[in-house]
């Protein structure tokens, strides 16, 4: 039974007592299995919304009960805090578009951020006479207010709002919304495009019910992709009302989901992008040097071994396998101590848990076959209390009288900020590293190289996609970033800086009138054509996609 009081509603989003989920309208999942459950329903598009109902009456949530695909992935900050010289902008062709005849600076162009919110007193983000560069700001964590028009929760804030608190040092300290993070601070004072409009979403923290789902630490800063996904609705609506072109830069990143761009969230973002006058750019992650991915072959004879070192003090671990139909693999277990859980016959969507002799850990696997639409086998392993040590898992072809056909899997650890950095596989692959949502079809995602001797960030994550579609499409300086709060390095700042170069971009062609619709895939096309390539390295690139971003040349070839 569907509710529509907006207080009761919002009730239903931000308390812990209430489960969040994906819903298909067209299938009715997981309608029909909520029965007759009061429930809260955020319409995002006619095909699909995210449903909210009370823990305590619904089926318990789990991978047996709900598809994989209908309960939220979760998401964390791609960014570290650092200090040296910058030549960011310079390198990335930014200074040289300010700087020409054309004195680019993403005038009548729109920078929305979905991060851990701003800090409105800045001064990166205002102009001269003291007025703010922010159009909208919609906090999912203050409640005292009113939430933008369509939606049930947090509040929003508008640039008269702002302006007004900016007017009076108490307006300034009262301002409802805060950064306590910085990271969003961070990722939208690059000042890359110096006279963009900003809009930014902060983030309500993720629900802890879902961190014990996926066996993390209840006290990590994460975020779930219903919020995100929400908060990208909201900025298109925003530009939308404004008339404006939109540059949405997103740096979270995660490794759950397929790795081949197919989460709801990475769905969404398709669709945006699809629009005229609108461009993702999504960071491509520091999973690089993780020791977060292993690429392996279930023998037929044989089984495959693959060693996890899990760190002191991990409370809790999850570990996804993926494969593609028709090969289908199944696992077992050993611990650091020597105890084994024997081959675990494949029955679909039937979670199975197991305990320790000795040791207090306890594992959960998970069959799901058939996973998400393109058809994938999924195991999930998830680890409750892991002794410290070697673990083992072994992978075996589940049908030895059937040749594979593809004959690889891929696993992946949670990455940075669900996990220990002592925890990792001792034999691991750097490629296909890239996290969730960089990998969707029509978004821009970018890798991160150091400015200031060309080098490649060894923590930037790698292409391609699990079956082989390019990604990252470009690559960004994200170094010792120069940003409002200090330098800053990680692929969120080499999103940003490629967000402020798109923001360029959009000015010279929508707000000057050369190309006033910019149709799809046409931002991606001209950074690509205006992407330096190295003489030595073959294109596209798992490191570098097409080349090194210079919005300089990707303007001036059209031009000539």
């Amino acid at each position: 039974m569907e509710l529509n009081n907006l207080s009761i509603c919002q009730e239903f989003i931000i308390s812990e007592e209430y489960a969040d989920f994906f819903t298909d309208f067209v299938s009715n999942r997981p309608l029909a299995t909520l029965g007759e459950t009061e429930t809260c329903i955020e319409t995002i598009t006619n095909e699909y919304g995210i449903v909210h109902a009370a823990l305590d009456e619904i089926p318990p949530v789990n991978f047996e009960n709900y598809s994989y695909s209908l309960i939220p992935n979760l998401y964390a900050l791609v960014a570290d805090f650092s200090v040296t010289g910058d030549v960011s902008q310079e390198e990335s062709g930014i200074e040289q578009l300010k700087d020409s005849p054309l004195s680019l600076s993403g005038r009548g162009v729109m920078i929305g951020y979905l991060d851990t919110g701003i800090d409105i007193s800045n001064d990166a983000f205002r102009y001269s006479d003291g007025s703010t560069k922010i159009v909208g700001i919609w906090d999912q964590t203050v409640y005292t207010g009113t939430p933008p028009e369509g939606f049930l929760y947090g509040s929003e804030f508008r640039r008269e709002d702002i302006n007004q608190a900016l007017q009076t040092d108490e307006g300034r300290r009262l301002f409802p919304s805060k950064d306590e993070i910085g990271h969003g601070t961070a990722i939208a004072g690059t000042r890359s495009a110096d006279n963009a409009m900003i809009a930014m979403v902060k983030l309500k923290p993720a629900k802890n019910y879902l961190k014990r789902l996926y066996r993390i630490d209840e006290s990590s800063p994460l975020y779930q992709e219903t919020d995100m996904l929400m908060a990208v609705k909201y900025l298109d609506q925003l530009a939308t009302f404004l008339g404006v072109p939109l540059v949405i830069c997103i740096g979270l990143g995660s490794n759950m989901g397929d790795h081949q761009g197919t989460t709801v969230l990475s769905y969404f973002l398709n669709q945006i992008a699809d629009k005229d006058n609108r461009e993702i750019i999504v960071a491509g992650g520091n999973e690089g040097n993780a020791r977060h991915h292993y690429e392996g072959v279930a023998g037929v004879q044989s089984q495959d071994e693959i060693e996890i070192k899990v760190g002191e003090n991990e409370t809790g671990m999850m570990i996804e396998l993926w494969a593609q139909s028709p090969d289908v693999f199944s696992v077992a277990i050993r611990s650091p101590g020597g105890e084994r859980i024997p081959r675990i016959p494949i029955t679909n969507r039937e979670s199975k848990e197991y305990g320790f002799v000795f040791e207090r850990s306890r594992v959960t696997i998970d069959y799901l076959v058939n996973e998400i639409s393109a058809g994938n086998e999924l195991i999930i392993l998830r680890f409750e209390k892991p002794t410290p040590g070697i673990w083992t898992i072994y992978t075996y072809q589940n049908n030895e009288d059937e040749a594979l056909v593809y004959g690889t899997y891929h696993m992946w650890l949670p990455c940075r900020g669900m996990i220990s950095d002592e925890t990792y596989f001792l034999e691991s692959n750097q490629n296909v590293t890239l996290t969730e949502p960089s990998l969707g079809a029509d978004v821009i995602s970018v890798s991160t190289y150091q400015a200031q001797n060309g080098s490649f960030y060894v923590d930037s994550g790698r292409g391609y996609s699990r079956l082989g579609r390019i990604k990252p499409d470009i690559a960004a300086p994200g170094v010792d970033v120069e940003t409002a709060i200090g330098r800053t390095t990680g692929s969120c700042m080499a999103a940003a800086l490629t967000a402020g170069a798109v923001a360029l971009f959009f000015e010279w062609a929508v707000t000057l009138g050369n190309l006033p619709e910019v149709r799809k895939g046409e931002v991606k096309f001209n950074l690509i054509n205006g992407a330096v390539r190295d003489n030595d390295l073959t294109y596209p690139n798992r490191m570098w996609g097409y080349g090194k971003l210079n919005i300089f040349d990707s303007i001036a070839k059209i031009i000539r």
